[in-house]
């Protein structure tokens, strides 16, 4: 069990991973906003806080480093299933444009090219944008 990421489109990659792979996305995503926020969110996978308090820790945050809403979005919609529209694909893929691309995202005894790179994920992000299609996981 776990979360599939795709896109809209007939011939899309469809890309395979457990959720605390896709928890670690997310916090190298969190990183491109800001190290110190990446950290900050980094401690809601990692350790025993109250939600609540590390919620409200993470808002203070942000409020100081204003990034752009659509870029944070992502870090908060569900791991279950989701999807995310062209535009907020290209804000996305503007904040992590310095993320690695070399980074593997997949299930652990997965040989190379099975698992989605930094790279794929921003030619996901890419493709959506450019062909007006909705990035999904479930």
């Amino acid at each position: 069990m776990g979360v599939m990421l795709s896109a809209k489109y007939p011939e899309a990659p469809q890309w395979f991973m457990g959720y605390l792979t896709f928890g670690r996305l997310r916090m190298d995503i969190a990183k491109q906003i800001s190290p110190e926020f990446g950290e900050l969110y980094a401690q809601g996978y990692t350790s025993v806080v109250d939600d609540n308090t590390q919620y409200l820790l993470e808002m203070e945050m942000l409020g100081k480093l204003k990034p752009k809403k659509w870029a944070v979005e992502f870090l908060y919609l569900s791991d279950c299933s989701g999807k995310y529209s062209p535009y907020k694909c290209k804000v996305l893929l503007e904040t992590i444009q310095n993320m690695d691309d070399t980074v593997q995202y997949g299930y652990g005894g997965w040989e190379k090219g099975q698992q989605m790179t930094g790279a794929d994920f921003k030619a996901l992000l890419t493709e959506c944008y450019n062909r007006k299609c909705y990035m999904i996981w479930s």
